[in-house]
């Protein structure tokens, strides 16, 4: 039982490394490409057809049950609706809106992929 238990123990490390980081990973580049995106002005149609694509992969990316990541797919909804000049707003207060969703998301992931290290470097080292 014990050696079933620290099997499943380092499974479940490698999922976080393998897993985890590289997912956190490819979503802080979508977060640099989408703000880059937004950021710029006068979006031609090409770059506007990409916005839907970039909330359809964060929705599918982020648990939506969860506060931070609802506040950081409504942040990109509401970007978007004003690269669509469906709301009028600075393009710093934008940039600005976006940042401050992103990097407190971004934070409680980080803060719980340690988390979930630590604790499986705990469990092994008993």
């Amino acid at each position: 039982m014990i050696a079933e238990i620290n099997s499943w123990i380092v499974e479940q490390q490698a999922i976080v490394v393998t897993v985890g980081l590289p997912a956190l990973t490819l979503i802080v580049t979508q977060l640099t490409e989408y703000d880059n995106l937004i950021a710029t002005r006068h979006l031609d149609d090409s770059q506007l057809s990409r916005i839907p694509y970039f909330i359809s992969s964060f929705q599918m990316k982020l648990n939506a049950d969860e506060p931070l990541a609802q506040e950081l797919i409504s942040t990109i909804v509401h970007t978007a609706a004003v690269a669509f000049d469906e709301v009028e707003e600075t393009d710093s207060s934008v940039h600005n809106e976006l940042c401050e969703a992103s990097q407190k998301f971004l934070k409680d992931e980080w803060d719980r992929l340690k988390s979930d290290l630590m604790h499986e470097d705990q469990v092994m080292s008993q």
